[in-house]
């Protein structure tokens, strides 16, 4: 827990960092950045950070035991960002597309809360349990979704860290820290806990 909470800790201070460096590239949804913690370990087991190093070499020339740990690597991340499984010479792909692969009934969650006479009222979206029903998601925010749906299909041998991991009982129970997130953020935390309230196989843990 020390690792994971002391890695999102890191890119939660830099945030603000990734968006200005992220406003230069014209297409934003295919940016994505590998990194490498070090770590190392007293003999206390007490854990600290050394450095985090950007474009990490991940050759095995210098240690071939370590080839297939790195071909790994780059394998998981690659099907992560949804290079791996389809030709990257391909034609952007048409909407239809798009959908086949991930649509707005898959994104979508608190089907319950948002047919209640609170949600539909013209005014709805200013409540906060209202917030993540379709009439209420912005363009941008769908798009987040559908990526965030992707990534989870591609999860393969990845684990997310941010937003924390949930499991069933923690989605069940009233939200703890929310408060201290932007609202992206916020908004993504919470579309996963409802993701695993309406599935368990979306609940970690």
């Amino acid at each position: 827990g020390t690792i994971y909470q002391t890695i999102v800790d890191v890119y939660r201070s830099q945030e603000d960092h990734f968006i200005r460096a992220t406003s230069h590239y014209p297409h934003k949804v295919g940016f994505f950045e590998m990194v490498r913690f070090d770590f190392v370990i007293d003999d206390q087991l007490n854990v600290y950070l050394m450095e985090a190093n950007m474009s990490p070499n991940l050759s095995s020339a210098h240690f071939p035991a370590n080839a297939l740990l790195y071909e790994q690597v780059v394998h998981s991340v690659l099907r992560l960002v949804g290079v791996v499984g389809r030709s990257v010479s391909a034609v952007t792909p048409s909407k239809s597309e798009k959908d086949m692969q991930v649509s707005d009934k898959d994104v979508l969650v608190s089907p319950a809360t948002c047919v209640t006479s609170e949600c539909l009222d013209k005014n709805g979206c200013e409540l906060e349990q209202c917030e993540l029903c379709k009439k209420c998601l912005s363009r941008e925010d769908l798009s987040n979704l559908r990526r965030a749906w992707l990534e989870r299909r591609n999860q393969f041998a990845t684990r997310r860290i941010f937003p924390h991991a949930v499991s069933m009982e923690q989605a069940r129970s009233e939200n703890k820290g929310q408060t201290e997130l932007g609202d992206s953020n916020r908004k993504m935390a919470k579309w996963y806990k409802e993701k695993c309230l309406m599935d368990k196989t979306w609940c970690d843990n």
